[in-house]
């Protein structure tokens, strides 16, 4: 049985982890203590305002590029590279990072039950609306990535540059949720928080554990 070893890198993620699962909760007990309809209001005629065949095109494109099939591919495709390149490790990271997720979410959104906006959709849409699952898992998979992209990197310049588009596309799929009518701003704030949370404390238990195997 592998011994868990506490590394400076596994306890600055496990703090983030902690911080982020605090904010968490935070924000859900502001989201379902207060009225926020005005607010909700107000973000709904700002996006109808930006409106425009050509940006509904854009982003309706964007929010499905994180619909469970395209995110079912990518991850068997990273676990099957792993697997080409005898990373086992890694490849199983990635499959449980993604499974823990999905679980994860769909519990989430089983305990809040907080219903969709009423302003019509852009895009058919069924289930509860707190924490978005397109934000939870877009921002937790760039989490794994940018962790990944420094372990393996050989060009710190590639992995600030990657670990940046990898942010920035979780960051434009949670603002396309938004501007679909599918979710309110407090649900894709919840998801990444949820991400950075479960992420983090799942790459704090790898670090913890393989590091300490890679040192004896």
């Amino acid at each position: 049985m592998k011994k868990f070893h506490f590394t400076p890198k596994s306890r600055l993620l496990l703090i983030i982890s902690i911080l982020s699962i605090l904010f968490f909760f935070s924000l859900a007990d502001y989201i379902f203590s207060h009225d926020l309809t005005p607010i909700q209001i107000q973000i709904y005629h700002m996006m109808t305002s930006i409106r425009s065949p050509f940006f509904n095109f854009i982003l309706i494109s964007l929010t499905k590029s994180a619909n469970p099939l395209p995110i079912l591919f990518v991850t068997g495709a990273s676990c099957l590279m792993f697997l080409l390149f005898k990373k086992y490790k890694e490849s199983l990271l990635c499959m449980f990072t993604v499974l823990a997720l999905t679980l994860s979410n769909l519990l989430l959104k089983l305990h809040y039950m907080r219903e969709r906006p009423t302003f019509e959709h852009l895009i058919d849409e069924s289930g509860y609306s707190f924490p978005s699952g397109h934000s939870m898992m877009s921002f937790g998979i760039a989490i794994l990535c940018s962790f990944l992209l420094y372990q393996y990197c050989q060009k710190r310049s590639w992995a600030h540059l990657l670990s940046f588009f990898s942010f920035l596309y979780a960051c434009l799929i949670g603002f396309s949720r938004v501007y679909v009518n599918v979710h309110f701003l407090g649900d894709v704030l919840g998801g990444f928080l949820a991400a950075s949370s479960l992420v983090c404390l799942i790459l704090s238990l790898y670090c913890g554990f393989f590091s300490f195997t890679k040192s004896q």
